[in-house]
């Protein structure tokens, strides 16, 4: 996923649960 489709994901839903994330996508997510 790309910066773009993880905002569309985290503004269309209150909760959501990212599995098998590297640690450089878990620092784009937060």
């Amino acid at each position: 996923m790309d910066s773009f489709e993880i905002d569309d994901v985290l503004r269309e839903y209150d909760q959501v649960i990212f599995a098998r994330t590297s640690p450089q996508q878990k620092l784009q997510i937060v």
